[in-house]
């Protein structure tokens, strides 16, 4: 469901990083003060690491209207997923 970005308070934003970015551009959001989520799993190897769910994305609960502009010149950050207007 799209909400009106206009009249909403916080929302899942979803962050496109560089190459490889995820985790520090994670660590530094969480560092600003985000709930940030970026979604691991187990992988079926004999090694059994954790691989990234959705490489080169992270989830950023933020106010679209106040913090969203800011978020395109934090590092590692390509730029905010955007629908519309």
């Amino acid at each position: 469901m799209l909400s009106d970005l206009n009249n909403a308070g916080r929302v899942w934003a979803v962050i496109a990083t560089k190459a490889r970015k995820e985790d520090p551009s994670r660590l530094f959001f969480e560092k600003e003060g985000f709930e940030v989520y970026c979604p691991r799993l187990r992988r079926r190897t004999s090694a059994g690491g954790l691989e990234i769910l959705f490489p080169g994305y992270i989830f950023v609960w933020l106010s679209p209207r106040v913090e969203l502009p800011r978020v395109w010149h934090y590092p590692g950050v390509r730029r905010p997923l955007l629908f519309g207007q």
